[in-house]
């Protein structure tokens, strides 16, 4: 490439960034002096933006409702197995409960059949 073209390419291109701060001027001048070009809004279209404002507005409430519900959902399931998991808990606490009273019980029996085997043998041993 030579310098002309890269010159007429950087030339074109701030023309055209200043044309655009022209606009973005004008645009801020008009807005600023309140002398844009458009019409004030008529009573039908004051209306047709009060129903498409209204109807925003209920589609947001029940995204808003959704999301609502949606959170008392995922609440209610972890409530559910956290619920789930206690109860869980107790029942194996009360089968080790169980479970160690059988245990004693037996042993209690096993010592009690110990004692009337030996006090068994000791009167046989006094007999003699």
């Amino acid at each position: 490439m030579d310098g002309d073209g890269v010159g007429s390419v950087i030339g074109d291109v701030l023309g055209e960034v200043g044309s655009e701060i022209k606009e973005i001027g004008k645009s801020v001048v008009g807005q600023v002096t309140g002398s844009q070009n458009k019409q004030a809004p008529t009573d039908d279209d004051i209306v047709s933006m009060g129903k498409k404002d209204k109807e925003f507005s209920e589609q947001g409430q029940e995204e808003v409702k959704a999301r609502i519900a949606a959170i008392y959902a995922q609440h209610s399931q972890k409530r559910k197995r956290k619920e789930m998991a206690e109860e869980q808990q107790v029942k194996q606490a009360e089968a080790q409960k169980s479970e160690l009273t059988r245990e004693q019980k037996r042993q209690s029996m096993d010592v009690t059949v110990a004692q009337t085997k030996a006090n068994a043998e000791i009167k046989n041993m006094g007999a003699e």
